[in-house]
């Protein structure tokens, strides 16, 4: 018959999902957590299906999640659990030292530090020193450090505290004018004297001819060993 009619209809196009996923950074053996959103109902590639996961990858990992919103329209995102390198730490000491002088522990490694070590020494220090050391401070000491992660690594340093020398002086004294005063020494491998009326030697067992009333008095000597280490011992002089 030709006859023409018209109709109409309203199409609604819903917009994707915007799924996204929180992304997170592990330590070593760690488990990391991730938390979808954007959607109504998740699948992930784990297979799990629930809006957060947690997994515990060896190495870094990308994980997908598909998400389902209530107009049934999908739409994908990603998320990266990060693994961190293990932490290696190195420490390191000025040792060896002298009984007497300053230990002074290091590391370069961390942002929070723990030491311990021989005679109770405990430190959160990352650099940390001990002054006046003694001989009981020879030994071991173990340090963990933890980086901004939470990640923590080991190591140990060995520390050697060299004692002193046990210098011993001695002279000819008492000793008239114009005679030869002689002084001794022993104890070390280098010798350094000092006394009155500006005397100085670097012999062990240096002398004075023809000495004269202005070298009565107390003569030092610092007597330095293998190790460097120095100690001094004192004697006292007369010229009658």
């Amino acid at each position: 018959n030709g006859c023409v009619n018209t109709g109409t209809t309203s199409v609604n196009v819903n917009a994707l999902p915007n799924v996204t996923s929180s992304s997170s950074t592990v330590c070593p053996t760690g488990t990391g957590n991730l938390t979808a959103s954007g959607a109504s109902t998740y699948t992930w590639s784990t297979g799990a299906t629930t809006t957060s996961i947690s997994a515990a990858p060896a190495s870094t990992t990308v994980y997908t999640v598909v998400g389902t919103d209530v107009n049934g329209c999908i739409s994908a995102g990603t998320a990266t659990i990060t693994v961190n390198n293990v932490l290696v730490v190195t420490g390191g000491s000025n040792s060896p030292v002298c009984v007497g002088t300053t230990l002074t522990l290091s590391t370069t490694i961390g942002v929070s530090w723990s030491w311990t070590g021989p005679n109770g020494f405990t430190s959160a220090v990352q650099n940390p020193s001990i002054t006046n050391v003694t001989a009981a401070a020879t030994g071991t000491y173990s340090l963990t450090a933890t980086d901004q992660f939470g990640c923590f690594g080991s190591a140990t340093v060995t520390v050697t505290i060299n004692p002193l020398p046990t210098p011993v002086a001695g002279s000819n004294s008492p000793i008239c004018v114009n005679q030869n005063l002689s002084l001794t020494s022993n104890g070390g491998t280098g010798y350094s004297w000092s006394g009155p009326n500006t005397f100085s030697s670097t012999q062990q067992n240096p002398g004075i001819t023809g000495v004269t009333g202005a070298a009565t008095g107390i003569y030092t000597v610092t007597v330095s060993d293998a190790n460097s280490c120095v100690n001094t011992a004192t004697v006292s002089v007369t010229i009658n």
